[in-house]
């Protein structure tokens, strides 16, 4: 039957026996295969399935609430009295745009993060979660973030991209809200407020053990440097050239290109002359620009060994053609972890994406709606209010909190202890740790 939402209208779909998903539709918009943005919760209910569960850019996660659906009976008068927290979490992702795909697979991350905290906390935490588009730019992450703000209310809210993450951050400080952010790795996004927490490794945190590996180890000496003109791309740039000067290498030609540049053949006549060991890739836009340089590289008979950061771990890389033996460094998720997290997170991903092997972004924003319960759940035992503020403090207050993989500790700049190694792509959509990094 037909429910209101936040700005929209949708249908109530029962996907589950204890969950239903909202399917919005964007009335501003008028297109159902890319919202701007979209409202939902969900109630516990034991009624029998009505519709298959699907995942999709245009759906927002299930909310976890479990109050709704006590509301929708009516009182009972025999329900035991419980504690109970209602966070708004913000959603903003790119829906729409050559990024669109991130969106959808974050926001299967999110509905795998709800599940786990759903089985873990039953009733005491309620999560409604509320998406936005950022288009994966920076203006289009300042209206979306806005509208998190002031329409939306949203306690919370998790980031992605650089552009983005950079963008929201002035803007969740003056509403006194924390962001999460799972996939973004420029440095700026260490923020001494603490208001912006960064689950997955900074740019320096990848770049410094990639390049003694890729040269020492692996005895590629001579590099090429390929960066967009962006944040992102010129701080990757400069970090790279240092490391492979410290490394005894050789930095043999440096290309700057637009953010928007798709036709990479003149970069790769220049690459060829130089006759370089391995290419290092620093584009902040992902496989929007990934994808063309494997192809249009592979096709110009450049097949040296490509370097980057973690851009490169995600599924929308992985499955190139073209991308086997790329080097990276990232975390490392011990998918074994002997914890409630990782169990529960290890049967909700079996069910939303089974054949997607699930990277360290997937695991991020799962923990991001983990911690976000775990610091909720707190406030509550506490008896504090849950808000924006109290929210940030609890987070950054807990100590090692349990995520799938293990636990984690927030530091006060928001950057969190996680295990890093380099990992080989091995082509259709795999990947293997080369080497663990210590220190």
């Amino acid at each position: 039957m037909p429910t209101s939402l936040s700005r929209r209208t949708g249908l109530v779909l029962t996907v589950t026996a204890s969950i239903a998903v909202t399917a919005a539709c964007s009335s501003s918009k008028g297109t159902a295969s890319a919202p701007a943005s979209a409202s939902t919760s969900t109630a516990a209910s034991s009624a029998a399935v009505s519709a298959p569960a699907t995942s999709s850019a245009a759906s927002s996660p299930a909310s976890v609430s479990s109050a709704a659906a006590a509301s929708s009976s009516g009182p009972t008068g025999s329900a035991p009295a419980t504690s109970q927290a209602t966070v708004k979490v913000g959603l903003l992702f790119p829906y729409s745009g050559p990024a669109a795909s991130y969106g959808k697979l974050f926001n299967q991350a999110v509905e795998a993060g709800q599940q786990v905290v759903q089985g873990h906390f039953g009733t005491e935490v309620n999560l409604k979660t509320s998406q936005e588009d950022s288009m994966n730019t920076a203006q289009g992450a300042t209206t979306a973030m806005n509208a998190l703000v002031s329409v939306d209310n949203v306690d919370v809210a998790l980031t992605s991209g650089t552009a983005p993450g950079l963008a929201a951050l002035p803007i969740a400080k003056s509403a006194g809200i924390p962001l999460i952010n799972g996939s973004a790795a420029d440095p700026k996004l260490a923020d001494p407020s603490g208001t912006i927490i960064n689950l997955a490794p900074l740019a320096d945190q990848q770049v410094k053990p990639l390049i003694p590996y890729v040269v020492n180890t692996k005895g590629l000496k001579k590099i090429a440097i390929i960066h967009t003109t962006d944040a992102l791309g010129s701080t990757l740039d400069s970090q790279v050239k240092t490391a492979v000067a410290a490394a005894g290498g050789q930095v043999a030609i440096d290309l700057s290109v637009a953010p928007t540049l798709t036709n990479f053949s003149v970069q790769a006549s220049l690459i060829a002359s130089h006759n370089v060991d391995a290419i290092y890739l620093a584009s902040s836009v992902g496989v929007v620009q990934y994808a063309p340089i494997y192809s249009q590289f592979r096709s110009a008979g450049l097949n040296q060994v490509m370097l980057g950061f973690n851009a490169l771990h995600v599924p929308q890389v992985m499955s190139l053609p073209g991308v086997s033996g790329s080097l990276l460094v990232d975390q490392v998720i011990n998918l074994q972890a002997d914890n409630w997290a990782t169990t529960a997170f290890n049967a909700a991903w079996a069910k939303i994406n089974p054949t997607q092997q699930p990277t360290p972004y997937v695991v991020d924003y799962v923990n991001a709606i983990i911690l976000i319960a775990e610091a909720t759940d707190a406030l509550v035992k506490q008896g504090a209010t849950v808000d924006g503020k109290s929210l940030q403090a609890a987070l950054h207050a807990l100590p090692g909190a349990i995520v799938v993989g293990g636990t984690v500790t927030i530091a006060a700049d928001g950057t969190t202890n996680v295990p890093l190694a380099v990992y080989e792509l091995t082509g259709s959509g795999g990947s293997k740790v080369v080497q663990n990094i210590t220190g």
